[in-house]
Protein backbone atom coordinates (compact mmCIF):
# COMPACT_ATOMS: atom_id res chain seq x y z
CA UNK A 1 0.00 0.00 0.00
CA UNK A 2 2.97 1.95 0.69
CA UNK A 3 4.82 1.78 -2.64
CA UNK A 4 1.06 2.58 -4.46
CA UNK A 5 0.97 5.24 -2.15
CA UNK A 6 4.15 6.66 -3.22
CA UNK A 7 3.75 6.12 -6.91
CA UNK A 8 -0.02 8.23 -7.18
CA UNK A 9 1.74 10.81 -5.15
CA UNK A 10 5.09 10.97 -7.73
CA UNK A 11 2.69 10.65 -10.81
CA UNK A 12 0.12 13.86 -9.12
CA UNK A 13 3.83 16.05 -8.35
CA UNK A 14 4.82 15.06 -12.02
CA UNK A 15 1.38 16.31 -13.70
CA UNK A 16 1.14 19.35 -11.61
CA UNK A 17 5.02 20.21 -12.28
CA UNK A 18 4.07 19.62 -15.91
CA UNK A 19 1.26 21.92 -16.03
CA UNK A 20 2.83 24.53 -13.64
CA UNK A 21 5.80 24.55 -16.20
CA UNK A 22 3.53 25.01 -19.01
CA UNK A 23 1.34 27.62 -17.90
CA UNK A 24 4.66 29.53 -17.05
CA UNK A 25 5.79 28.98 -20.47
CA UNK A 26 2.54 30.20 -21.80
CA UNK A 27 2.68 33.32 -19.49
CA UNK A 28 6.51 33.82 -20.29
CA UNK A 29 5.62 33.92 -24.07
CA UNK A 30 3.63 37.09 -23.48
CA UNK A 31 5.63 40.27 -24.57
CA UNK A 32 5.71 42.69 -21.38
CA UNK A 33 4.21 43.75 -18.23
CA UNK A 34 1.35 45.25 -20.19
CA UNK A 35 0.41 41.71 -21.04
CA UNK A 36 -0.06 40.33 -18.45
CA UNK A 37 -2.26 42.94 -17.15
CA UNK A 38 -5.06 43.73 -19.50
CA UNK A 39 -8.27 43.07 -18.50
CA UNK A 40 -10.23 39.80 -20.43
CA UNK A 41 -13.33 40.29 -19.14
CA UNK A 42 -15.82 42.28 -16.55
CA UNK A 43 -18.63 42.09 -15.17
CA UNK A 44 -21.44 44.69 -13.96
CA UNK A 45 -22.67 45.20 -10.66
CA UNK A 46 -24.97 47.73 -9.31
CA UNK A 47 -23.75 50.14 -6.56
CA UNK A 48 -25.48 53.28 -5.54
CA UNK A 49 -27.73 52.49 -7.78
CA UNK A 50 -26.05 52.50 -10.75
CA UNK A 51 -24.32 50.21 -12.96
CA UNK A 52 -20.70 49.79 -12.74
CA UNK A 53 -18.38 47.82 -15.17
CA UNK A 54 -15.87 45.46 -13.22
CA UNK A 55 -12.97 45.02 -15.03
CA UNK A 56 -10.75 41.66 -14.28
CA UNK A 57 -6.84 41.30 -15.31
CA UNK A 58 -6.21 39.08 -17.94
CA UNK A 59 -4.67 35.94 -16.11
CA UNK A 60 -4.14 32.06 -16.63
CA UNK A 61 -6.14 29.70 -14.21
CA UNK A 62 -2.88 28.40 -12.17
CA UNK A 63 -2.00 32.17 -11.46
CA UNK A 64 -5.13 32.47 -9.65
CA UNK A 65 -5.25 29.41 -7.96
CA UNK A 66 -1.63 30.07 -6.50
CA UNK A 67 -2.12 33.38 -6.33
CA UNK A 68 1.00 34.80 -8.39
CA UNK A 69 1.11 38.60 -8.58
CA UNK A 70 1.88 40.48 -11.85
CA UNK A 71 3.48 43.45 -10.18
CA UNK A 72 7.22 42.80 -10.27
CA UNK A 73 9.08 43.09 -6.48
CA UNK A 74 11.85 46.02 -7.13
CA UNK A 75 14.46 44.87 -8.05
CA UNK A 76 17.40 47.15 -6.93
CA UNK A 77 17.05 46.42 -3.48
CA UNK A 78 19.48 49.46 -2.86
CA UNK A 79 16.39 51.94 -4.03
CA UNK A 80 14.65 51.88 -0.15
CA UNK A 81 14.75 51.82 3.01
CA UNK A 82 12.40 51.46 6.00
CA UNK A 83 12.90 53.30 9.25
CA UNK A 84 10.70 54.81 11.83
CA UNK A 85 7.13 53.90 10.51
CA UNK A 86 8.33 54.88 6.99
CA UNK A 87 9.05 53.14 3.83
CA UNK A 88 11.59 55.73 1.83
CA UNK A 89 11.92 54.47 -1.81
CA UNK A 90 14.16 56.56 -3.99
CA UNK A 91 12.35 57.26 -7.65
CA UNK A 92 15.77 57.46 -9.17
CA UNK A 93 16.46 54.43 -8.74
CA UNK A 94 12.87 52.90 -9.47
CA UNK A 95 12.10 53.65 -12.67
CA UNK A 96 9.11 51.60 -12.89
CA UNK A 97 7.20 54.44 -10.39
CA UNK A 98 7.67 57.04 -13.26
CA UNK A 99 5.67 55.68 -15.54
CA UNK A 100 1.67 56.45 -14.94
CA UNK A 101 0.21 52.78 -14.49
CA UNK A 102 3.12 51.33 -12.92
CA UNK A 103 3.64 49.47 -9.69
CA UNK A 104 6.00 47.90 -7.27
CA UNK A 105 6.02 45.41 -4.84
CA UNK A 106 8.32 45.77 -1.69
CA UNK A 107 8.82 42.86 0.72
CA UNK A 108 10.84 41.50 2.98
CA UNK A 109 13.62 43.07 4.75
CA UNK A 110 12.91 44.95 8.01
CA UNK A 111 9.53 45.99 6.43
CA UNK A 112 6.72 44.70 8.74
CA UNK A 113 4.22 44.69 5.76
CA UNK A 114 4.36 43.90 2.07
CA UNK A 115 3.29 47.14 0.20
CA UNK A 116 2.27 47.80 -3.34
CA UNK A 117 2.82 50.86 -4.41
CA UNK A 118 1.40 52.40 -7.42
CA UNK A 119 1.87 55.32 -9.43
CA UNK A 120 -1.44 56.07 -11.08
CA UNK A 121 -2.62 57.06 -14.81
CA UNK A 122 -3.67 60.44 -12.67
CA UNK A 123 0.13 60.88 -11.95
CA UNK A 124 -0.66 60.06 -7.94
CA UNK A 125 1.81 57.63 -5.80
CA UNK A 126 -0.66 55.18 -3.84
CA UNK A 127 0.55 52.74 -1.49
CA UNK A 128 -1.44 50.00 0.19
CA UNK A 129 -0.54 47.20 2.58
CA UNK A 130 -0.28 44.14 0.23
CA UNK A 131 -3.08 42.12 1.12
CA UNK A 132 -6.66 41.14 0.33
CA UNK A 133 -8.81 40.96 2.76
CA UNK A 134 -10.28 37.78 1.91
CA UNK A 135 -9.28 33.99 3.02
CA UNK A 136 -5.58 33.79 2.61
CA UNK A 137 -4.49 37.10 2.25
CA UNK A 138 -3.32 36.61 -1.37
CA UNK A 139 -1.43 39.92 -2.80
CA UNK A 140 -3.14 42.91 -4.60
CA UNK A 141 -2.12 44.30 -8.71
CA UNK A 142 -3.50 47.14 -10.07
CA UNK A 143 -5.96 47.45 -13.32
CA UNK A 144 -5.17 49.36 -15.79
CA UNK A 145 -7.43 52.40 -16.78
CA UNK A 146 -9.83 51.27 -14.04
CA UNK A 147 -8.71 53.33 -11.32
CA UNK A 148 -9.37 49.52 -9.20
CA UNK A 149 -6.55 47.12 -7.56
CA UNK A 150 -7.55 43.46 -7.15
CA UNK A 151 -6.56 40.41 -5.60
CA UNK A 152 -4.83 37.77 -7.59
CA UNK A 153 -6.55 34.76 -6.58
CA UNK A 154 -9.86 33.32 -8.22
CA UNK A 155 -12.10 35.35 -6.33
CA UNK A 156 -11.04 38.84 -7.86
CA UNK A 157 -12.09 40.79 -5.05
CA UNK A 158 -11.78 44.36 -6.58
CA UNK A 159 -11.15 47.47 -4.32
CA UNK A 160 -11.17 51.46 -5.28
CA UNK A 161 -8.32 53.48 -5.24
CA UNK A 162 -9.50 54.22 -1.55
CA UNK A 163 -9.22 50.71 -0.16
CA UNK A 164 -12.85 50.43 -0.30
CA UNK A 165 -14.11 46.40 -1.68
CA UNK A 166 -16.42 47.10 -4.88
CA UNK A 167 -16.54 43.27 -5.69
CA UNK A 168 -15.73 39.95 -4.77
CA UNK A 169 -16.16 38.12 -1.44
CA UNK A 170 -13.39 39.90 0.54
CA UNK A 171 -15.30 41.49 3.86
CA UNK A 172 -13.27 44.28 4.75
CA UNK A 173 -11.47 47.36 2.77
CA UNK A 174 -7.64 46.63 2.59
CA UNK A 175 -5.50 49.16 4.56
CA UNK A 176 -3.99 52.33 2.49
CA UNK A 177 -0.71 54.32 3.43
CA UNK A 178 -0.24 58.12 3.02
CA UNK A 179 2.07 58.94 0.39
CA UNK A 180 4.31 62.31 -0.14
CA UNK A 181 7.26 63.12 -2.29
CA UNK A 182 9.93 64.81 -0.85
CA UNK A 183 13.58 65.25 -2.89
CA UNK A 184 12.76 62.78 -5.59
CA UNK A 185 12.01 59.74 -2.39
CA UNK A 186 8.51 59.05 -2.32
CA UNK A 187 7.71 58.32 1.68
CA UNK A 188 4.75 55.35 2.15
CA UNK A 189 3.86 56.79 5.93
CA UNK A 190 3.11 52.71 7.60
CA UNK A 191 2.70 53.76 10.98
CA UNK A 192 2.72 56.43 12.95
CA UNK A 193 5.56 55.61 15.11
Amino acid sequence: MKNISRRIFIKVAAAVTAVLAFDKLFMLNRSGLKQFVTTANADTIIKGGKPVNIKFLNRSFFQRLFGKPVTPETKNLNSWDFANGKLRIDLEKTPELKTPGHALRFEDRNLPVRVLVVFGENKTYRAYQNRCTHIGHRRLDPVPGTQTVQCCSINKSTYDLDGNQIYGPAPHPITTYKTSVENNRLIVTISQG
